[in-house]
């Protein structure tokens, strides 16, 4: 049915389905602001907003993908309320280890703090960690909300769709550290690359998402390569067993597993370390690729949440004042205006140090996502009229 997917064109981030025959997207941002709302659509609204896009009924409005000025993830981590993941459900990974197939999930959780883009979005090695570690995934997208206690049956109707997942691990910190505790060695800023479509049941049914080819590379090297097929828990009993405690919604994401090949079981061990460059693909979705990088030139990925949120242009061209702009909610607030698409933001604050480290941090991460606008700095109180 559909391959959809952000994309940043003129300065927005925008809905798109990808037409890979095509090269090209096809806008959908006058149908939905983002893949969640989407998904929230009545079936007719879907159907009749895919009849419209195969038959030119709207005018079809097509962007070549050289005119797209970035690949962003397919869902933003701000629609995300729960990010699960299942350990030890490859067949061949549990053999690797020579550990016994769990009889039930193992679950464990990232956040939507962890989802960055599909092309070139780096992933930092921080200095506390040392045990860099790479997962490629099967994730699953949840489209309608699936109830407490729901059977297979009724939980793989609520499928939305399924995207590649990069479970970014740290080692260390997952396995030696915080009492034995996962959280913080899977739940790191950065540490979920997803992409770079989420492909729905129409176009990519559920047989074919448990028998594709599920391969890693690093630095061009197959590091795993497996099949879906060696799924332990297949995707509709995983999420019936999870509405066994919670309920899922529309935007939720399963990761399912990581087959063999992973860094930590090599001998000697491979571990990430900056300038590798990552690449995780599974048959049917397509290919994410991200660079390793270090703590001393790594934005900040909540900023770049932040950048990310809005689909608006209302500020095209504008120039805006922030008060307090170099910390807080008033940093927040000039990252949102170069969303707006704002041409210069000029942000005051009464520490000068403090203002130039903002105007530096903004521009970067502006720059980043290929936006235009133009960060300036002044210090001043602003409730003193003699200034």
């Amino acid at each position: 049915m559909v391959r959809l997917a952000r994309i940043q064109y003129q300065g927005k981030a925008i809905l798109a389905a990808h037409l890979p025959e095509e090269d090209s997207y096809y806008d959908m941002s006058s149908i939905s602001p983002d893949v969640k709302s989407f998904f929230q659509l009545s079936p007719e609204a879907r159907a009749n907003a895919i009849v419209d896009m195969s038959t030119n009924a709207d005018g079809r409005r097509i962007i070549p993908a050289s005119q797209c000025q970035k690949l962003l993830a397919p869902i933003h981590g701000m629609d995300v309320n729960k990010f699960l993941c299942i350990g030890m459900n490859y067949v061949d990974h549990c053999t690797e280890q020579n550990v016994p197939i769990p009889k039930e999930p193992m679950v464990f959780s990232k956040f939507g703090s962890c989802i960055i883009g599909p092309d070139g979005d780096p992933i930092c090695k921080d200095d506390h960690v040392q045990k860099l570690d790479y997962e490629v995934e099967l994730g699953v997208v949840i489209g309608k909300t699936i109830p407490r206690h729901s059977s297979a049956e009724v939980a793989k109707d609520c499928i939305g769709g399924f995207t590649v997942v990069h479970d970014v691990s740290a080692r260390d910190w997952q396995l030696e550290k915080n009492g034995g505790q996962w959280l913080l060695g899977k739940a790191g800023d950065g540490y979920a690359p997803i992409g770079p479509v989420i492909v729905t049941p129409d176009e990519y049914s559920l047989d074919q998402a448990q028998n594709s080819r599920i391969t890693c590379r690093i630095n061009g090297e197959t590091l795993q390569d497996s099949n879906t097929s060696n799924l332990v828990h297949k995707v509709d009993a995983i999420l019936a067993f999870v509405s066994q405690f919670m309920t899922l919604h529309p935007g939720d994401i399963i990761a399912t597993g990581t087959p063999p090949g992973v860094g930590c079981f090599r001998t000697p061990p491979r571990w990430l370390v900056p300038g590798d460059v990552v690449e995780c693909e599974i048959e049917g979705i397509g290919t994410i690729s991200n660079p390793i990088i270090d703590s001393t030139s790594n934005p900040s990925p909540s900023s770049s949440l932040l950048l990310q949120s809005s689909n608006g242009g209302r500020l095209q061209g504008m120039s805006c004042i922030v008060t307090g702009g170099a910390r807080g909610i008033g940093y927040g607030i000039a990252t949102r205006l170069a969303n707006e698409g704002a041409s210069h933001v000029s942000i005051v604050d009464l520490d000068p140090m403090n203002i130039d480290k903002a105007v530096m941090s903004l521009q970067q991460q502006n720059q980043q996502q290929l936006g235009t606008t133009m960060f300036h700095g002044k210090s001043c109180d602003v409730t003193d009229m003699d200034q």
